[in-house]
């Protein structure tokens, strides 16, 4: 019976034998396997640094084009302030043009009128010589009337 007994633990012991080599080989395909996924998560996470840091350097960039775009807005801004001032000022200043432009023709109407004027003052100035001469002549038998009267009514006056 001892036999048996010892026969019997021998059994026990290659059965547990066979049962933790049965589990050894069950914990060390999960060790493989976990070694697999471990490695899979490594390079994942190194591909995913990867992006990661691509996504940072990206952001860096559209960080820096914005700033760049920014800065030309407010500049497009400030000229299209400057441009609604310009055009204010041309606005006015076609307005002044526009008034300037009435207030010539005005000018040149009343140019035009004073032209006349003085063409016919000239005229009337060519006339005066002429004019004087008939007044001196109409003097002149003015006198000769009054000496003709004179000496009439002294013969009046001595008859």
């Amino acid at each position: 019976s001892l036999k048996k007994s010892r026969t019997y633990e021998a059994e026990e012991l290659i059965l547990e034998n066979r049962r933790l080599k049965e589990l050894s080989a069950n914990v060390q395909e999960r060790n493989d396997q976990s070694q697999t996924a471990l490695s899979n998560l490594v390079r994942d996470a190194a591909q995913n640094k990867k992006y990661l840091d691509e996504a940072k350097a990206d952001v860096v960039g559209w960080r820096e084009k914005y700033a760049l775009l920014q800065d030309d807005f407010e500049v497009l801004q400030a000229k299209l302030l400057h441009l609604h001032k310009t055009e204010a000022i041309a606005i006015a200043c076609r307005k002044a043009l526009e008034i300037s432009n009435q207030q010539m023709q005005e000018l040149e109407l009343q140019s035009t009128g004073y032209l006349r004027q003085i063409i016919n003052l000239e005229n009337e100035n060519k006339e005066i010589p002429e004019l004087r001469k008939k007044l001196q002549s109409l003097n002149e038998q003015m006198q000769d009337f009054w000496e003709s009267l004179v000496l009439t009514r002294f013969d009046i006056v001595n008859v």
